[in-house]
């Protein structure tokens, strides 16, 4: 995930001195924003609003300066104290749709998701649900 300042500006630049990004930058600008736009903002040279690069799917979200590091601290909180192995799961998941399709998360989805139920995360979070409603139940990451 990314989260950008409304002042921010990206670009991969090194074409303004006849390269190419080396370290992984155009593909993972194609794998957020597709070949199209990424070969646009690596062959242009250019530097990108931060608005722009939400709308390519690039970054998640744009937010005023002056709440970037309060709002994304607060959601950082927020994923570490949730269900850390729920997460873990489902970056899993994203991974093997990255890498091999829908069909590839598929085949991991069954044995990842059963995972979690060994938890007691998951066997606490569903008592807690029971007995007091959705959202009330914490986590313990085990």
């Amino acid at each position: 995930m990314i989260w950008a300042a409304e002042s921010a500006q990206f670009g991969l630049v090194e074409a303004v001195i006849g390269l190419t990004p080396l370290m992984g930058g155009t593909q993972r600008i194609a794998e957020r924003a597709g070949p199209a736009r990424a070969r646009e903002l690596v062959m242009g040279g250019g530097l990108y609003d931060a608005a722009t690069l939400e709308r390519w799917d690039v970054v998640n979200r744009v937010l005023p300066d002056s709440e970037l590091e309060e709002k994304s601290l607060r959601f950082a909180q927020r994923l570490v104290a949730g269900p850390t192995s729920a997460h873990h799961a489902t970056k899993r998941i994203v991974r093997a749709f990255l890498d091999y399709g829908v069909r590839g998360a598929d085949d991991v989805t069954a044995a990842t998701g059963a995972r979690l139920f060994e938890t007691n995360d998951l066997q606490q979070a569903v008592e807690s649900f029971l007995a007091e409603g959705p959202g009330k139940a914490t986590f313990q990451g085990s």
